[in-house]
């Protein structure tokens, strides 16, 4: 398989070539600058120095809730625009918490080098990725993209994770609606503040995260930030998701009906919606009983296929036959009767050969399991920049709040709904993904 030969515009001088931000991708394709906002909104990230900034789409977006910007180009897009060619030039230094690459990795002749000074500069960076096979998939089915053929550099994710690793704590892996790969991390080697600013920073803090404050858990609150939240405090919650989807896809045929139980701001269906992106039209119905979480979710996802709907779980009349029921971490926030009452109307409402997937808290039986669950969950929480009265803060909550079940109880409430076959997906921390099969 041969990747594009070098188009003409490819040989032109660098600057030349981006002179115009009309030729930018940005500015074909502002739903990724969007997407990206996004990210670094619910991350709670504070300013932003936007390498490739094209026409500073990023910038308008971040603006309108009120975080710093910093805009850098191989040429200058406006007066305050650091010009650098990453190529020649080392990053520059700017007042900013986070480095933003957005569609720019693939032009550098050495991403390693890139990373390493960043690292040494910024606290965090967010980067988009074309991944390998994305570009050998465009040109087998002769769709290249017109801005590959000017590519220097493509990377598999795994191969590419690798070396951002190295420089990088991955804070966040998810995938775009145009198919790239955003990362966002947190540098090993940024130096950390000092003792005395810490304690300094912790006693002018506000005294509770949003949301989540006496021993409570208001999901309205955290609606805008969420997908960090659950990030921060759910080891391998991308996995946990992905997983689901690739599930759904060995059952799901086109005219299928896919329901989400609990789906907060919507990332789970437009993951689902990514890895069934190939079986079409599939109809996915989404369910939560936060209203920030449903217009939230509104907000992110667009799609006429996704319909996203304000309901309590307990009392939502699910659409007949569906092939795929999710409920991640949900079921867990539920009393026992109405998890059974739910569980109970799953499997009625699934088609003979339909599947679901929950994803539930899990306490360990045995004492010294339950205690290594526990550290391993709080050892994880500060390496994802969580301090120890975050942690202690969000675990009160979590005590108040979840009702977690073994796993033998959980799988009796399962067969007791009248799944006669579960299996456990995957298992990380005190957290399972079960997959229930109606026959």
């Amino acid at each position: 398989m041969k990747l594009p030969k070098p188009s003409a515009k490819a040989l032109v001088p660098v600057a030349e070539r981006w002179a115009d931000p009309k030729e930018t991708y940005g500015h074909a394709n502002p739903q990724r600058a969007r997407e990206v906002a996004d990210k670094l909104i619910a991350f709670g990230v504070t300013s932003v120095l936007d390498i490739g900034c094209g026409n500073m789409k990023l910038g308008e977006l971040l603006g309108q809730s009120g975080i710093g910007y910093v805009p850098a180009d191989v040429v200058s897009r406006s007066p305050e625009c650091l010009v650098v060619d990453l190529n020649r030039d080392p990053v520059p230094v700017a007042d900013a918490e986070c480095a933003v690459m957005i569609g720019v990795q693939e032009f550098l002749d050495d991403p390693a080098r890139v990373l390493q000074d960043i690292a040494a500069k910024y606290a965090r960076i967010l980067i988009t990725l074309s991944p390998l096979q994305t570009i050998y998939d465009q040109v087998w089915h002769g769709r290249p993209h017109t801005i590959t053929s000017t590519h220097v550099t493509a990377f598999s994710l795994k191969d590419y994770k690798r070396i951002f690793s190295r420089f990088f704590v991955i804070e966040d892996l998810d995938v775009m609606s145009n198919g790239q790969y955003v990362l966002l991390g947190r540098s090993k080697r940024h130096p950390s503040p000092s003792a005395a600013a810490v304690a300094i920073a912790e006693a002018d803090a506000p005294p509770a995260q949003p949301g989540i404050a006496g021993n409570d858990i208001d999901f309205d609150q955290l609606a805008g930030r969420f997908e960090a939240h659950i990030f921060k405090s759910v080891p391998f919650h991308g996995v946990f998701l992905r997983t689901a989807a690739m599930l759904a896809a060995a059952v799901v045929r086109p005219g299928s009906v896919c329901v989400d139980l609990g789906c907060s701001t919507g990332r789970f269906p437009r993951i689902l919606r990514r890895q069934l992106r190939d079986i079409a039209p599939v109809r996915i119905v989404a369910v939560d009983n936060s209203p920030e979480m449903i217009a939230e979710a509104r907000r992110r996802d667009t799609s006429p296929l996704t319909d996203y709907v304000l309901e309590d779980i307990v009392a939502f009349a699910l659409p007949p036959a569906p092939a795929f029921v999710s409920c991640l971490f949900t079921l867990q926030f539920l009393d026992l009767d109405d998890r059974r009452s739910v569980l109970a109307a799953i499997h009625e409402a699934l088609e003979w050969r339909g599947t679901a997937v929950v994803a539930e808290k899990v306490l360990d039986e045995a004492g010294k399991g339950q205690m290594t669950n526990h550290y391993l969950l709080n050892a994880y929480k500060r390496s994802m920049g969580l301090s120890d009265p975050e942690v202690l803060e969000k675990e009160r909550a979590v005590r108040s709040t979840l009702r977690p079940l073994s796993r033998r109880d959980n799988e009796a409430l399962f067969r007791d709904a009248g799944f006669r076959n579960v299996h456990v997906a995957m298992s990380a921390f005190g957290w399972d993904l079960y997959l229930l099969e109606k026959v």
